[in-house]
């Protein structure tokens, strides 16, 4: 996966969640723009709390290599503000 693949999900108007599929099969929805940051070899995606979508407690960096799919789906909803 390229790291413009992720910019063009983020710049969408107006943003739908997505979920990152790795190569070793683990699932991260992204809910909000503000829980990924893209670097030109990786992705640093913020895990949230159970109180707030919007607030990460951990992070999961991934390789872009190991990035298999990002995909629009019914699963990955907007949080409430």
């Amino acid at each position: 996966m390229r790291a413009v693949d992720f910019q063009e999900l983020l710049d969408t108007q107006p943003f739908k969640p997505f979920v990152v599929h790795t190569s070793t099969g683990e699932r991260f929805t992204i809910p909000h723009p503000d829980m990924i940051m893209i670097g030109r070899s990786s992705v640093t995606i913020g895990l949230p709390t159970d109180n707030s979508p919007r607030v990460y407690e951990r992070t999961a960096r991934i390789s872009l290599l190991h990035v298999v799919k990002l995909d629009h789906t019914n699963s990955a909803q907007s949080p409430e503000d």
